[in-house]
């Protein structure tokens, strides 16, 4: 029988082909190596998240300091972000109108007691009827009562601190002609502190309860949390904004704050639910409140479970069903695993 010519090529062609079935096995799934993953474990536990909202510092008292009446003001004694005292002098007003209206009440007072004291005699002698008498009594009270009231507004002419406190705004100018009761500074009394005043949405202002207690960060002070605490919450909504007025007092310490700082709020919840908190690393896909988790079994493979969402806050989220007895989830590589891949855990 010939041999055949080409002896090399045949044993060459067996030589690929059990290579070829050789590589192929060699990719089998079922031979893979177990993909490295990380593990978190689930926290069993009563929480809810923090209602978070932004707003504005104020003394807790700040009262808008006016004249009792119109006029022009003739000195403002101090400028905005000075500090006063109780019962020190802060403006005038230009008092020659004033001064001249307690002159024409004293001249008038003069006249009327002159006049009851000649009505008094005339009736002694019996040449006068006792309604006249009556009358100028009448008309010496009248005038007595024109006097004090000159003197008072003569006394109000002059703006005075209610209390110990510092300027927040001046809000005229001297020579300005202004009218009874307008403002003409803000002052922000120290007696009371300071508060922080934000506006919460109706879910938020029903989750919070008077006397919460609360974190406080203002931007101009970053590196500092301030305790704080929910003194008032409104009971209906702003019309202009729909949300509930809340004011929240400062623990400020030694720091002197000044009104109009941002500052971020974050106030404990009045009723935590039990929840499961997971990593949101762990979360491989999510439709509002569904998501998917992968766990690992006994075999060391990977099973997806579907999971019911409460809430995300910051880097967590809270599982409210489908991980009651769950003890860890997977976190790092999640993303590139499928349902019965087996895997391995690294530190």
């Amino acid at each position: 029988m010939p041999r055949s010519p080409f002896p090399f090529v045949a044993l060459g062609a067996g030589a690929l082909l059990l290579w070829g079935c050789g590589e192929a096995k060699a990719v089998a799934p079922t031979d893979l190596p177990a993909q490295p993953v990380r593990l978190a474990p689930v926290a069993h536990q009563s929480y809810a998240p923090p209602v978070r909202a932004v707003g504005l510092s104020s003394g807790k008292e700040e009262v808008r300091l006016s004249f009792k009446n119109g006029g022009t003001v003739e000195s403002l004694r101090v400028e905005a972000g000075a500090h006063v005292r109780k019962g020190q002098v802060l403006a005038t007003l230009n008092q020659v109108e004033i001064r001249a209206q307690v002159q024409q009440a004293k001249a008038n007072l003069d006249k009327t007691e002159r006049d009851e004291r000649r009505v008094r005699e005339l009736q002694t002698s019996g040449s006068t009827p006792i309604a006249d008498v009556e009358n100028a009594h009448t008309a010496l009270e009248v005038a007595r009562a024109a006097l004090d009231a000159a003197q008072y507004n003569a006394g109000v002419a002059a703006i005075v601190a209610p209390e110990d406190g510092t300027i927040v705004r001046r809000l005229v100018e001297v020579d300005e002609l202004v009218s009874g009761g307008q403002p003409i500074y803000a002052l922000r009394s120290t007696r009371r502190g300071f508060v922080v005043r934000v506006g919460l949405a109706d879910r938020e202002a029903v989750a919070v309860k008077l006397g919460a207690p609360a974190k406080i960060t203002f931007d101009a002070y970053p590196d500092r949390i301030f305790d704080g605490r929910l003194t008032e919450l409104a009971s209906a909504a702003t019309p202009r904004t729909g949300t509930y007025e809340a004011e929240i007092k400062v623990e400020a310490g030694q720091t002197e704050l000044l009104s109009g700082l941002v500052a971020r709020v974050e106030l404990a919840p009045a009723e935590p639910q039990p929840v499961d908190l997971i990593p949101i690393e762990a979360l491989v896909e999510g439709s509002g409140n569904h998501g998917e988790v992968f766990t690992v079994a006994a075999d060391n493979r990977v099973q997806k479970l579907p999971v019911q969402i409460a809430f995300i806050d910051g880097d967590r989220v809270a599982v409210s069903k489908g991980l009651e007895s769950v003890r860890s989830v997977v976190t790092d590589g999640a993303s590139y695993l499928s349902p019965g891949v087996q895997v391995r855990q690294v530190q």
